[in-house]
């Protein structure tokens, strides 16, 4: 209110001026303007009294592009740069005048720009659902005006690029700009940064001098979204910036720094294995892939009852990378085969069952190379994995399947199946883990569910001895 913001001037450190600086918000341009100029007229007549008059002045921000054609644009979260600029100069002695002139010089100069995927919810009023599922709007008001564009949402990158190319295209040229990163609210600290990267790795990245955030620094409360702000940077301009400020919540600017490129050793470059056919091997692995990707399902809602109900996508998807690298992998050799199969893992299983099936087929390959035969190979992969992993049978893990299964099957891959069914059942009736996910769950959660990294093993050559 405009005598709350008069008291404010009243009782601000006992100089002879005053600036004050606030977005352009009808309603708060005119608060501003009549707090101000009572103030000035009361500080008159009490001069006599003994008071000390005090000057002024106003100045107020109107960054937001979004609605370019009105009157009186609105003032958004580019108004922390005036704030700044002003502030610096202010603590550095200059007088009213100039403070003032600088600060209406930066205001002139800023454009922001917001979307969000979602309205805020208004105290006493609640959310406005004017958003639908799977549209952003683009240029929303602090408090939750409507924007200028309904758009479709397609992640970051298109979010991101959308805003930055307006804004850039309505900024004034300069050779840097402060890019201003804000939070309007609820948009994670993940998605902030995705969309961070994503404008500093655009084109107009390499335009970028300063950047203040990713950070919650002007929100709309709970308003799921983002605006950027620009500010051409001058020398005042950027010396304002990057001075210090001992206010708790301010955030220090940092410099834009594009990341330098270092090329890979040769020695450490890996060199791929060339193709070569191996029909038999070739029919065996698509099998098994094929096997894997249809248990996808199965596997992730039984992962639900004791994780976080993902080991069947994370198998799944490692089996779609390998079904769809085969015709390029190396086959005729046994040893470049595990090799590649390791790697394929390394880059595209997730989790630590990804790391210790890489850990398994790279042991493989090594015992390949010496010249074991192909069941030897997995058995040393399977030590490996056990000494890495620290799990061995009866801890509740991928290892009461394999471990049976890998001892059975130099009579038949029935027996391995039969012995890897039996080893995954049994997972069932142990109340703790010791080892892997379940281990962090309690006893009673456990009983009766069998381990799905068992399960997928058992699964796996079920299917393989089905033919």
């Amino acid at each position: 209110a405009a005598h709350q913001l008069d008291k404010d001037i009243d009782i601000a450190p006992r100089r002879k001026a005053d600036g004050v600086v606030l977005p352009g918000v009808g309603g708060q341009v005119r608060v501003a303007v009549l707090a101000a100029v009572a103030g000035r007229d009361r500080r008159d007549r009490d001069r006599t009294a003994g008071a000390a008059g005090k000057k002024v002045e106003v100045v107020i921000v109107k960054d937001d592009i979004a609605l370019p054609d009105i009157p009186q644009p609105r003032g958004i979260a580019g108004v922390l740069f005036v704030e700044k600029v002003a502030g610096h100069f202010a603590e550095k002695g200059a007088n009213l005048k100039t403070v003032a002139a600088l600060a209406q010089k930066a205001a002139d100069s800023l454009v922001s720009l917001g979307i969000s995927l979602s309205s805020c919810t208004l105290p006493g009023i609640g959310r406005e659902d004017r958003v639908p599922h799977g549209k952003a709007e683009l240029g929303l008001g602090l408090h939750g005006e409507p924007g200028v564009d309904l758009i479709n949402f397609e992640g970051a990158r298109q979010a991101a690029l959308i805003v930055a190319d307006r804004l850039f295209a309505a900024a004034k040229p300069a050779k840097g700009y402060a890019l201003l990163v804000n939070n309007l609210g609820s948009t994670t600290a993940l998605e902030m940064s995705l969309l961070t990267n994503e404008v500093l790795a655009s084109k107009h990245g390499a335009k970028v001098k300063l950047v203040l955030g990713p950070a919650m620094l002007v929100s709309s409360l709970d308003m799921h979204g983002f605006s950027l702000s620009l500010l051409p940077l001058t020398p005042d301009f950027e010396k304002a910036l990057t001075s210090p400020a001992s206010a708790l919540a301010w955030t220090p600017l940092h410099a834009h720094v594009k990341p330098k490129l270092i090329k890979l050793p040769k020695e450490m470059k890996s060199k791929a294995a060339k193709a070569s056919k191996n029909a038999a091997l070739s029919a065996l692995v698509s099998r098994a892939c094929a096997i894997l990707e249809a248990s996808e399902s199965k596997l992730n809602a039984l992962d639900a009852k004791v994780g976080d109900g993902d080991t069947g996508s994370t198998i799944a998807t490692a089996a779609r990378h390998v079904q769809t690298a085969l015709p390029l992998m190396p086959l005729a050799k046994l040893d470049q085969f595990f090799a590649a199969t390791s790697e394929a893992l390394t880059r595209t299983m997730g989790g630590s069952s990804g790391v210790l099936l890489a850990i398994f087929f790279s042991a493989a390959s090594q015992a390949a190379a010496g010249g074991a035969p192909w069941q030897k190979c997995l058995v040393a992969g399977l030590d490996k994995m056990m000494a890495y992993g620290g799990a061995k049978p009866g801890d509740r893990t991928m290892i009461d399947a394999m471990a049976p299964a890998l001892a059975a099957l130099s009579k038949g891959v029935d027996a391995a199946a039969k012995a890897a069914r039996e080893g995954a059942n049994a997972t069932a009736k142990m109340k703790s883990a010791r080892a892997g996910r379940s281990s962090y769950v309690s006893a009673s959660n456990l009983d009766g569910i069998t381990d799905p990294g068992a399960e997928a093993v058992a699964l796996l050559l079920e299917g393989l001895a089905k033919g």
